[in-house]
């Protein structure tokens, strides 16, 4: 099932942001973590919410 557009907005901005975790925007929202996980990115790159931020700073350098 997607997720509509606006949802994935929020949950980008909650993470990306507001520096929310995977697990509390899941909670907060209503929705499994994997559709969280799904929205940023994560399941796609195959990596941990442990990694978005490293991976955030990575993308924020390279495009410098």
């Amino acid at each position: 099932m997607t997720l509509p557009t606006e949802v994935v907005a929020n949950i980008r901005r909650l993470h990306f942001a507001e520096h929310w975790k995977v697990g509390t925007i899941a909670t907060q929202l209503g929705v499994h973590h994997d559709a969280v996980e799904r929205a940023l990115g994560l399941k796609s790159l195959g990596l941990a919410a442990k990694e978005d931020s490293w991976l955030d700073m990575v993308l924020r350098t390279s495009e410098v």
